[in-house]
């Protein structure tokens, strides 16, 4: 668990293809790119950050069916037809559970 913290550096973790659980809520993390390879996640925890782009997790074709992804207050746009959108519709369409 890496939460509460005032800063993080996600490229760390790029590596890490077997993770399957990760908690990076209240990180103020706005960079998740280093996410799109980490094809084990199962449960991701990404609430009260700062992201406003999750095409790596829609680009990572590990997120699939039961797999769980909260993005709870973040500045996203989720007007409809914005890329997020899209992303979030594309992950659920995999079976992902969303929650935003």
């Amino acid at each position: 668990m890496l939460s509460r913290r005032s800063s993080l550096a996600l490229a760390a973790l790029a590596g890490l293809t077997g993770l399957q659980d990760l908690y990076l809520h209240e990180n103020q993390i706005s960079d998740i790119t280093a996410l799109s390879g980490l094809t084990g996640l199962q449960n991701l925890y990404l609430s009260v950050n700062q992201i406003s782009d999750i095409t790596a997790l829609a680009t990572n074709n590990g997120l699939g069916a039961g797999d769980s992804v909260r993005l709870f207050n973040n500045p996203l746009d989720t007007t409809p037809g914005s890329q997020n959108i899209l992303d979030i519709q594309a992950l659920q369409a995999r079976g992902v559970n969303v929650s935003y």
